[in-house]
């Protein structure tokens, strides 16, 4: 599907543009929207009268949507596990059992969890957060995504110059931040290591270690390890990680994805 380069400029500043819609063709299936299975870092509770509150430290306040229905939740010092249902924007949650830890006088962990078990309804917005609301109150909980944590898998490449490469099996392509700037990287055949650093919108990847697997001559190894090297700039929009490449070159874009293997990350281990 090609990417031009209006489209590149509109996902990366937010001018309102849908640069990967377009009209399926007569049966074709159309994916349903989904909660993203990333870990979501609560910015503020906005409440009806015009007031919000804000965690000193967002890290402490998270959700995670994973694929089999199971919610998890921090909630400053205590964790918490529950189930939810997702029927198009509606949302149901199930009870939200957690540890029983006295946070301090400044904690929102109480609040923030009798708003949460109210959600009945989700959104995203233009700027890539996550929003949970309730019928019942008319508050809003906003939620900004967290990169680690998460199996990134690549899905395709758009080029500013109409090009397209799409990797027959995007899990055979993926990455993985880690904390302390770490980063692991699959390419193929090949498993890397390197380093990440992020400045507002700016993102830096240096891939420094790559096993030296020859992967066969439709591996598009080299290619991928290229292009995160390349990428400059990265940007969530739907829960999908979007890096692009400097001069309008193009856009890798990610899925997340939860590793069988993988236990549910939290702000204090290296998932």
């Amino acid at each position: 599907m090609p990417l031009p380069l209006a489209a590149i400029a509109a996902l990366l500043f937010g001018i309102a543009l849908t640069p990967f819609a377009q009209t399926p063709a007569v049966g074709t299936p159309v994916a349903e929207p989904a909660i993203a299975p990333l870990v979501w870092r609560l910015q503020r509770i906005e409440l009806p009268d015009g007031a919000s509150r804000a965690p000193k430290d967002p890290a402490h306040y998270t959700v995670q949507f994973l694929p089999d229905g199971e919610l998890a939740v921090l909630a400053d010092c205590n964790r918490g596990r529950g189930s939810w249902v997702m029927d198009g924007a509606v949302l149901t949650l199930g009870p939200i059992a957690t540890t029983r830890i006295a946070c301090g006088p400044d904690s929102l962990d109480q609040e923030f969890l009798s708003r949460l078990q109210r959600a009945n309804g989700w959104s995203y917005r233009d700027d890539g957060d996550l929003i949970l609301t309730s019928s019942a109150d008319a508050a809003v909980l906003v939620f900004a995504p967290e990169l680690l944590g998460i199996v990134w898998s690549w899905q395709h490449f758009l080029g500013g110059n109409d090009a397209t490469v799409t990797p027959t099996d995007p899990t055979q392509y993926e990455v993985v931040f880690r904390s302390k700037g770490r980063l692991a990287v699959r390419a193929d055949c090949a498993r890397g290591k390197g380093s990440w650093q992020i400045d507002g919108s700016a993102i830096d990847l240096s891939i420094r270690e790559v096993a030296p697997e020859t992967c066969g001559s439709a591996s598009l190894r080299d290619r991928f390890i290229s292009d995160l090297n390349e990428a400059s700039s990265f940007v969530v929009r739907d829960g999908m990680l979007h890096l692009a490449l400097p001069m309008d070159a193009g856009i890798l874009s990610f899925a997340a994805r939860i590793a069988p293997d993988n236990a549910t990350p939290t702000p204090t281990t290296d998932a």
